[in-house]
């Protein structure tokens, strides 16, 4: 064998550090990892208030919350909405 022809054969075998590892998973395994997330959510974040921002894809953003003692939620806010918000579930809350 001359050494060109084990060169060729070695450089067609990648090794892990050129891999891919910031592919997609398949949709079975999103899925499944969606599922997981919903399921740990529910069984521990109980009845704590939730509030997360969100981004389009023109960069525009905007701020989400849920409270899963009363069933409300508030969507497409501002800072300023969503600290209102709370303190109008704070409120609501102390005096229920």
């Amino acid at each position: 064998m001359n050494s060109k022809t084990d060169h060729r054969r070695e450089s067609a075998i990648a090794p892990p550090s050129f891999r891919n590892e910031n592919a997609q998973p398949s949709g079975l395994i999103a899925r499944w990892k969606q599922m997981w997330q919903f399921l740990t959510d529910y069984l521990f974040k109980g009845d704590e208030l939730q509030v997360w921002q969100k981004c389009d894809r023109h960069g525009n953003t905007w701020w989400e919350a849920y409270d899963p003692v009363s069933g409300r939620s508030l969507s497409y806010a501002t800072e300023q909405e969503v600290r209102m918000w709370l303190e109008q579930v704070r409120y609501r809350q102390h005096f229920d």
